[in-house]
């Protein structure tokens, strides 16, 4: 199913929704009306259609239920990332907790985006993004304790951490983990000399000068892969 919505005057943005409720969809064009001047709408309800719409498609914002049906953990966002590189992609999701928004973010989301923020709050996120910077929300849900902004050095790491390319953040999250880079060669089948290849770029597009200070870094993110990714990681170049 795909849905286009135009409106006459001006170069339209085109913006792919992906999200399997309608009512939401339509919640979404409202905010998105709200931050462009006007908008082209493409619609995915699953998994294979937001990547068949995706492939070769320009975009200029992708919004992304990250519990669209197919996708399990964070592998939809992998693969809108791997597909679409220079679009930025907005995670919206009813899960509230601050340790999934920040591993949003560590697998290349620009923002996370909670369903139960207001309209208001929802269009000022992604002004934020679209403006250049990385979006988490402000509050935990989840005890409804005030959360205390981001700290400039956290978004900027964040940032950094959203530059490394797909195969790196697998490597930066089993380092993390506290496995040897043996064992990450092994799982990702490449050659131990690759893993430290991989290492050796991560230090440097993160700014930090050991494995040691990028794991510290890395954990205040909640850095964590979920198991089921390793194995998918195999296909992804190195």
């Amino acid at each position: 199913m795909t849905s286009v919505s135009t409106s006459a005057g001006v170069e339209k943005a085109r913006v792919l929704i992906a999200d399997d409720h309608p009512l939401f969809r339509t919640a979404m064009h409202n905010v998105i009306d709200a931050v462009y001047r006007d908008a082209e709408f493409i619609e995915a309800s699953d998994l294979d259609e937001m990547m068949s719409l995706a492939a070769g498609a320009e975009l200029d914002l992708v919004v992304l239920d990250l519990n669209i049906p197919g996708a399990t953990g964070f592998c939809g966002l992998v693969q809108l990332r791997n597909e679409l590189p220079n679009v930025p992609v907005v995670v919206v999701s009813a899960d509230e907790g601050v340790d999934v928004a920040h591993d949003a973010i560590t697998y290349g989301a620009v923002g996370y985006i909670p369903k139960s923020l207001t309209m208001d709050a929802m269009v000022k996120a992604l002004n934020h993004v679209i403006g250049g910077g990385v979006y988490l929300p402000p509050t935990d849900a989840k005890d409804g304790k005030r959360k205390g902004a981001p700290s400039e050095k956290d978004l900027r790491f964040a940032e950094r951490v959203e530059s490394l390319s797909t195969q790196q953040r697998v490597v930066l999250q089993m380092l993390v983990e506290g496995r040897p880079n043996k064992q990450i060669a092994y799982l990702l089948d490449v050659t131990e000399s690759t893993v430290k290849a991989h290492v050796s770029a991560i230090l440097r597009k993160l700014d930090v000068q050991s494995r040691t200070q990028a794991v510290i870094c890395a954990g205040k993110l909640s850095l964590q892969a979920p198991p089921h990714h390793a194995p998918q990681e195999r296909s992804v170049r190195h």
